[in-house]
Formats: C-alpha cells, structure tokens, sequence
C-alpha cells in the first residue's frame, strides 16, 4: 500500500467516525502559533 492510499483510507475512516454534526472537545493541542486552549468545543462541519 502506498501513501496516498494509506492517507486515502485514513480519511475515509475518520468520515465514518466523525459525520457532520459530530460534537468534540479539544483536550490538548501543541501549537504556538495557534494556541487554542483546553476545553474549547466545536462541531464537526467536513472532513
């Protein structure tokens, strides 16, 4: 399996588990740039 089918297959799973709609919590994240703190929620609109 090469990496575009890899990637391929990635995004297709994570559209199964993650439809439009789908509620989310943000538990961490290792940006500087753009720092969004802990906690924050968000809906999942695409994929």
């Amino acid at each position: 399996m090469n990496k575009f089918e890899s990637e391929r297959r990635f995004a297709e799973r994570m559209k199964r588990c993650y439809p439009p709609g789908t509620r989310l919590v943000l538990l961490s994240m290792a940006d500087p740039y753009a720092p969004i703190p802990s906690g924050t929620k968000g809906t999942v609109s695409a994929i």
